[in-house]
């Protein structure tokens, strides 16, 4: 999270244009290693933008939300974070 300020992180997952919260949140979701784990900030930020991706009536949005929440959970169980 080096490369962009926190601040337009933010901004970008509450933007009004699903297009942009959905890359926000890849950003976030896709990274080079999957089994490094999600810093404090960045799990802030992706409940984030899950909680303004899923406040959309658009099925296309929701599905890509869906897609991106998948890999999420995928990191989280490979690194461990994740009790199943």
């Amino acid at each position: 999270m080096n490369v962009i300020d926190q601040q337009q992180l933010t901004f970008a997952l509450c933007h009004s244009e699903d297009e942009v919260k959905l890359a926000a949140l890849a950003l976030l979701a896709e990274s080079r290693k999957t089994t490094e784990p999600f810093t404090p900030i960045e799990m802030t930020s992706l409940l984030t933008g899950f909680k303004y991706c899923c406040d959309t009536e658009a099925p296309a949005t929701c599905h890509l939300a869906i897609s991106i929440l998948k890999k999420v959970i995928r990191k989280l169980v490979n690194c461990k974070m994740f009790a199943y």
